[in-house]
């Protein structure tokens, strides 16, 4: 890779860092990589360890000058295409391609370009970031909620559905059994009192078993979907807040680096107004002085010294 700068080829050296910013766009993973730096052009080859499925890659190019606070923009960018190999596919790889602290460098990256493009960040954007962040927080926490209490509802519902199936399912045996106790003997009677009994017991008891099954694997559905959205929401939420405070005290780090120099850049040309000013002095005594000399021919012998303040 070669580099120009307002059609001038730029010189590269030991000084300079090229790091090239790899994203795959349907895995949403990055990586931050650097390239080899030679004389005038600097060198870059793909991992392709990180491949993990058939995606376009997009690469976009970064310059940095040691001793240089200034990152330059995109200074390229290319894009290809990569895929998984079959033999890697019939394996099952998967290869962690996503990790956190690229992507917390890819934000740090980006809030010192918009800083240099826009000054320090208000305090009013980042607060009204944070409060849309806030805002969708809410908004998702209340459709759990209101999904949380249609399927407690509806288990309920189902569980009623479940005690009128086994309500219906008793009156009906009671009432067979009393036709068959109406057309038997004594001794039938008291035979089918408790095979009945049983009938009926064994029935009840796998009817209750079969609702508080289901109330009961409804329900853990339910909690185990609720708890992992929440986390997920409450994770995200967390690592917004982190860069946006990571940005902050970055843009305050800058802010008092910008202070010192301009304090030594005044002291600087204090120093310089002042011997200026000892300089002018100089030459406006040697004048005086000459001045004097010249009166004192033309008027009287005597030589007199004017000090000049």
């Amino acid at each position: 890779m070669r580099f120009t700068d307002k059609g001038k080829a730029i010189e590269l050296d030991e000084t300079y860092t090229v790091e090239i910013l790899t994203k795959f766009e349907k895995s949403k993973s990055h990586r931050l990589t650097s390239a080899t730096v030679y004389r005038d052009y600097a060198r870059w080859e793909f991992d392709t360890s990180f491949i993990t499925q058939d995606e376009k890659v997009t690469n976009y190019v970064y310059v940095r000058k040691s001793g240089s606070l200034v990152v330059s923009a995109d200074a390229n960018a290319f894009a290809f295409d990569v895929g998984l190999s079959e033999i890697d596919k019939d394996a099952g790889r998967v290869a962690e391609v996503y990790d956190e602290s690229y992507e917390a460098l890819l934000a740090e990256f980006e809030q010192a370009l918009q800083n240099y493009k826009e000054t320090l960040p208000q305090a009013d954007s980042v607060r009204a970031e944070i409060d849309v962040i806030l805002n969708q927080f809410g908004v998702d926490s209340q459709a759990k909620l209101l999904q949380y209490d249609t399927d407690v509802q509806q288990a309920i519902a189902d569980n009623q559905t479940a005690f009128n199936l086994a309500e219906t399912g008793r009156q009906n045996t009671y009432e067979q059994a009393e036709d068959i106790r109406n057309q038997a003997s004594n001794q039938a009677l008291a035979d089918w009192e408790q095979g009945a009994g049983e009938l009926l017991s064994v029935k009840l008891s796998s009817i209750q078993s079969t609702a508080d099954a289901l109330l009961v694997q409804t329900v853990a559905n339910f909690n185990t979907r609720a708890d992992g959205a929440i986390g997920d929401k409450l994770i995200e939420f967390d690592t917004k807040t982190d860069q946006i405070l990571s940005s902050v005290e970055l843009a305050e780090s800058l802010r008092v680096i910008a202070e010192q120099q301009r304090q030594i850049k005044i002291a600087q040309l204090e120093a310089q107004l002042e011997a200026q000013l000892e300089i002018i002095n100089k030459l406006v005594m040697k004048q005086v002085v000459v001045m004097g000399v010249s009166w004192g021919r033309s008027s009287s012998p005597t030589l007199e010294r004017i000090e000049v303040l």
